[in-house]
C-alpha cells in the first residue's frame, strides 16, 4: 500500500525507524515491509517487545520486515489508519472508540495491555490528592490533540467540575519538557502515560500519581480498518505472533530484552545516564507494566485476548462525557478470532532462548 504524498511528508517529518536483525539483512529482498503506527513522537521503553522481535528474527521468520512509524498522538494514528495511510497502528482505546462511534469500520485484533497506561500525576510535594483538587490548575499534556486532553475533561465532569472553565491545558511536548515546565512552576499536573512519568522522574522531577477509579479498562491494541484486516488476516496474525514472541522473551529475560531495545532503538537511551542506571529504571518499568501485560491477565493465558466485559464501563463513561458520538460496544470493533493462531508457537523454546541469551 502506497502512502499519499501528504501523508508521506507528515510521516517523514516525524521519522521512520527501521532496524533489521542479521537474518532480515540477509533475506531483506524476500521480506514484506509492514508499517505500524507508533502513537507518540518518540520511541520509548514500551517498544521493547517490538525491538526483541526484530533483533531475534521473529518478524523475519514470518516473512516480514517491521517499520515502526512514530506519529504525534493516538488520534493521528487512527486517522492515518482510516485514510489508508497506515495499515496498522497501536492507538489507545479512546481514539479507536471515537472513530468507530463516528461510523468508521475498524478492528482491534490483538490487545496489548489489559489495563490502562494513562496517568495523571502531580509534583510529589503538591497537596492535590484527587481530580477535584486540580480545579483552577494548569495541566501539562503532550499535545492538544492528545487523547488525555479529552479524557481529563471527562474526569473533571465526573468530579462535578466544568472542564472548559476549571482547568487549563498546556501542550508541553516530550516528557523532558514536561519535567522542565513542572520545575519552573508552569504546570501543576501532568496528564500523560506511565512511561512518560518514569522519563520525567529520571530527570529529577518526582511525581505522585493520583488515584483515578475510572482508569480500569484495557488500553492499547493493534488496530486496522476492517476492510484491510479482512483482506490481510494472515498478515495480521503474523504481526501479532511476532509481537507475542517478543513479549514472551522480554518477560523471561527483561535485562537482555532492554539491552536489545537500546541497540535497536538508540533513542530510548537517556542522555547523560549510564547504562546501569538506565537498566534499573527500565526494569522498574517492566515490573510496573507486567501486571497488565502478561497473558494471565486475559484469563485464558493467551497473548492478545480481549476480555469484552472489561471494556464496557469505560466505554459508557466515554459516551456519558460526550467524548464519543454514541455508545459503543466492544464487540463492534474488537475481535479474538486470530488469538489461537497468534499463540501457535513454542513458548518454552522462546523462554529457553531468552534465558540463554547473552547481550553485548
Amino acid at each position: 500500500m502506497r502512502m499519499r504524498s501528504l501523508a508521506a511528508a507528515a510521516l517523514a517529518a516525524v521519522g521512520l525507524v527501521v532496524v533489521q536483525s542479521p537474518f532480515v539483512e540477509a533475506q531483506a529482498k524476500d521480506l514484506e515491509t509492514i508499517r505500524v503506527g507508533w502513537c507518540t513522537r518518540t520511541i520509548n521503553s514500551g517498544a521493547v517487545p517490538w525491538a526483541v522481535a526484530q533483533k531475534m528474527g521473529y518478524f523475519a521468520e514470518e516473512g516480514l520486515e517491521l517499520k515502526l512509524v512514530p506519529v504525534a498522538s493516538g488520534n493521528d494514528c487512527v486517522t492515518f489508519v482510516a485514510n489508508g495511510e497506515l495499515p496498522y497502528a497501536l492507538p489507545a482505546l479512546e481514539p479507536v472508540a471515537s472513530i468507530v462511534a463516528k461510523g468508521f469500520d475498524g478492528k482491534t485484533f490483538f490487545t496489548l495491555y489489559h489495563g490502562t497506561t494513562w496517568r495523571i500525576a502531580v509534583p510529589a510535594e503538591t497537596a492535590a490528592q484527587s481530580i477535584a483538587d486540580l480545579k483552577g490548575k494548569r495541566v501539562g499534556v503532550a499535545s492538544m490533540s492528545s487523547v488525555m486532553v479529552a479524557v481529563t475533561k471527562g474526569l473533571f465532569i465526573n468530579a462535578g467540575l466544568d472542564p472548559e472553565k476549571d482547568v487549563s491545558f498546556i501542550a508541553v511536548g516530550a516528557p523532558a519538557n514536561a519535567a522542565l515546565a513542572a520545575r519552573r512552576g508552569e504546570i501543576d499536573a501532568i496528564a500523560m502515560w506511565d512511561i512518560a512519568d518514569m522519563q520525567i522522574e529520571r530527570v529529577g522531577t518526582k511525581l505522585r500519581e493520583l488515584d483515578i477509579p475510572e482508569f480500569s479498562a484495557p488500553s492499547l491494541g493493534i488496530f486496522s480498518s476492517t476492510k484491510y484486516f479482512d483482506a490481510h488476516k494472515e498478515e495480521a496474525t503474523k504481526i501479532a505472533r511476532a509481537y507475542a514472541k517478543g513479549s514472551t522473551f522480554t518477560l523471561a529475560n527483561p535485562e537482555a530484552a532492554l539491552k536489545i531495545l537500546y541497540e535497536v532503538y538508540n533513542e530510548t537511551r537517556t542522555p547523560d545516564m549510564d547504562e546501569a542506571a538506565l537498566l534499573k529504571n527500565d526494569l522498574d518499568f517492566i515490573t510496573m507494566r507486567r501486571k497488565i501485560w502478561e497473558p494471565i491477565a486475559a484469563q485464558d493465558g493467551k497473548w492478545g485476548t480481549a476480555v469484552m466485559d472489561a471494556y464496557s464501563g469505560y466505554l459508557k463513561n466515554l459516551a456519558a462525557w460526550g467524548l464519543i458520538d454514541r455508545p459503543v460496544k466492544p464487540e463492534e470493533f474488537i475481535t479474538n478470532e486470530l488469538i489461537d493462531e497468534v499463540n501457535s508457537f513454542d513458548k518454552d523454546a522462546i523462554i529457553a532462548a531468552a534465558k540463554a541469551y547473552k547481550a553485548n
